[in-house]
């Protein structure tokens, strides 16, 4: 089978630019497949053998999945929604065609460069309209002072219901939950408890964890936008350039789902550092 994007050989050119709407529907940047829908006489294409279309048919894949496939591969610069939802992952299909595999290898590894998008927001995180905004809250989980009670307090009591439900014993220095986020904007609160640099912990890799451990709750919700405060910077009095750079550092570096993550700062000042530790990482912040 040939998916090939639209040329003037091709008998249908309306089917890729077809494709290149949906994916574009679906808040995907798919630039290259839709640049060559819009002039027919572009020309790119991308052989997936017989084979490959019979194995992912067996294991479940629908004619409109492979196509979505083939269209990924192809332009190397995305690993599609279809990949992303597999209930298999591509890699245990079994013998599929080395140019496919080595292409799909390629599209995720674009993909996890390239899809999250990193921004500096200067704001108030409750406030945010996200799928999760993130909570730096205490060990107890029972809320607190500065973004835990701020979190609390606008969200009302509903969160509070739900940690003591959730988390009758508290939670770990570097780890995290979901709960409802109540009146909140956002759809839930990933509570997450940063290292206390005051009281004498300045174990970095447990604040690096806090991140990585939030986007991995946020994943696990489908979560496509993350809201994140600078964590331990504010009582617990973590350096705040230091802070600034394990949130950046952590988050770049993470294979996560979510195509939108917010650092959101309530000064200018703040702002401004977390924007240029984004810009100096290649990622220009958008905010």
């Amino acid at each position: 089978m040939i998916i090939s994007t639209p040329h003037e050989d091709d008998p249908d050119p309306q089917v890729a630019a077809m494709y290149a709407h949906d994916l574009e529907a679906d808040g995907l940047v798919f630039s290259h497949t839709r640049a060559m829908a819009v002039n027919p006489a572009a020309h790119a294409a991308f052989s997936m053998t017989d084979d490959d279309s019979a194995r992912l048919r067996a294991v479940g894949f629908s004619d409109r999945q492979i196509v979505d496939i083939a269209l990924a591969a192809g332009a190397r610069n995305l690993f599609s929604r279809t990949l992303q939802a597999l209930a298999v992952p591509i890699e245990d299909v079994p013998r599929l065609s080395p140019q496919l595999s080595q292409a799909l290898r390629e599209a995720a590894e674009t993909r996890g460069r390239r899809m999250t998008a990193i921004s500096a927001v200067l704001g108030d995180i409750t406030e945010q309209e996200v799928d999760v905004v993130v909570n730096a809250a205490s060990r107890a989980m029972r809320g607190g002072g500065g973004v835990d009670g701020a979190i609390h307090r606008a969200g009302g009591p509903e969160i509070l219901r739900a940690c003591i439900a959730r988390f009758p014993h508290g939670l770990a220095t570097g780890d995290a939950g979901w709960t409802t986020a109540g009146r909140l904007p956002a759809r839930w609160v990933v509570h997450t408890v940063g290292p206390n640099h005051a009281a004498g912990e300045r174990d970095r890799t447990l604040l690096e964890s806090c991140y990585r451990r939030a986007l991995a709750v946020a994943d696990e919700l489908g979560a496509r936008s993350v809201a994140f405060p600078l964590i331990s910077a504010g009582i617990y009095g973590w350096p705040r350039d230091d802070a600034i750079a394990a949130a950046v550092e952590t988050i770049a570096a993470s294979r996560t789902r979510a195509e939108d993550v917010r650092i959101v700062a309530r000064d200018a000042e703040t702002h401004a550092r977390v924007a240029a530790a984004i810009e100096t990482l290649g990622r220009p912040p958008r905010g």
